[in-house]
């Protein structure tokens, strides 16, 4: 055959051959097999991912390195390029938490942190934006309809997950440097440190209106004691027991506001507060010893921490109003 038609016949087989099927072009030349087609990418969201089931982590993954799961969220260890650990607890077969640890001596940037999850997410996730922890920390709050699907309510009542099915929380632990150390997914959505700011607010001003009802109520009756003396409604014995009992409540009431923790963002209506009580408790002590040892000066002086004590009531009256408690 000529040159010229030798190139000709094949470019001609050539052509044949992109013609043909895909099986029919895969053969080993060697053993005239047909070669072995890559598997294809999983059509199931959760596969070897976060909610995806134990036996599709595996198939890609391998057997866990240690399969001892110890109590929630500690599951099996396993031993993945790239990570020192991966740490992956099954409920019902599904993955309900992930840890990925760091290389020891190589932790993560955020932005690597950012792709090392990247691969262990549900692939429907829609992502929130970045908020922190209570602890300053990175936290991404995320939703999965696929996950909603196969991972129910029961699953998150049982591991105390806030939200509902579908949610899920990826949060960054940092080292002293700022570095990703490890990464934590599980259901829910955890609470951002806005939230928790809110949750103890709410938490405190509550604690605060109830001890602030309990000395208000003191302070009426207190009032309305002097009045009756001086009326005649009450006799002298009756009145000097009851202003006895109002003073310890407002001594009481003193110890009680000293015990309350409030957020950084209450502060000031702790101090605020704290200033109201602790002239009620001078007062109580000025009236009863100015009482006991007939000094009227000290009657005076608990008359005027009293008449102060008022202004802050209504001050801290406000605030509590203001905040809708």
């Amino acid at each position: 055959m000529r040159p010229q038609a030798l190139r000709l016949s094949l470019v001609v087989l050539f052509l044949l051959g992109l013609a043909l099927p895909a099986s029919a072009r895969a053969q080993d030349l060697s053993t005239n097999e047909p070669l072995r087609a890559a598997t294809p990418a999983s059509t199931d969201p959760l596969a070897a991912r976060f909610g995806g089931t134990r036996t599709s982590f595996e198939q890609t993954y391998g057997e866990p390195a240690k399969a001892d799961a110890g109590d929630y969220p500690r599951g099996d260890d396993y031993r993945i390029d790239g990570y020192k650990r991966v740490s992956a607890f099954y409920d019902a077969n599904r993955i309900v938490h992930l840890t990925l640890t760091a290389p020891t001596s190589d932790f993560w940037t955020t932005a690597q942190a950012d792709d090392a999850v990247a691969a262990f997410l549900p692939t429907d996730a829609k992502l929130g934006k970045p908020v922190k922890t209570a602890d300053e920390e990175p936290l991404i709050h995320a939703t999965s309809k696929t996950l909603a699907k196969q991972v129910d309510q029961d699953a998150y009542d049982t591991y105390k997950a806030k939200g509902k099915p579908g949610d899920l929380s990826i949060t960054y632990q940092l080292d002293k440097r700022k570095r990703v150390k490890a990464i934590d997914v599980e259901l829910g959505r955890v609470a951002s440190s806005s939230q928790n700011d809110a949750n103890a607010e709410k938490i405190y001003l509550k604690a605060l209106r109830q001890q602030y009802d309990t000395l208000t109520a003191s302070m009426g009756q207190f009032d309305q004691t002097l009045q009756g003396m001086n009326n005649g409604t009450i006799d002298n014995q009756t009145a000097v027991q009851t202003l006895f009992g109002i003073w310890v409540t407002w001594r009481q009431a003193d110890a009680d506001a000293k015990g309350l923790k409030p957020p950084a963002s209450q502060q000031d209506t702790q101090n605020l507060y704290v200033q109201l009580t602790g002239l009620l408790a001078g007062a109580a002590d000025d009236f009863q010893n100015g009482l006991l040892n007939g000094d009227n000066s000290l009657l005076q002086s608990g008359n005027d921490k009293y008449k102060q004590a008022v202004i802050l009531v209504v001050l801290v009256g406000s605030t509590l109003s203001a905040a809708g408690v």
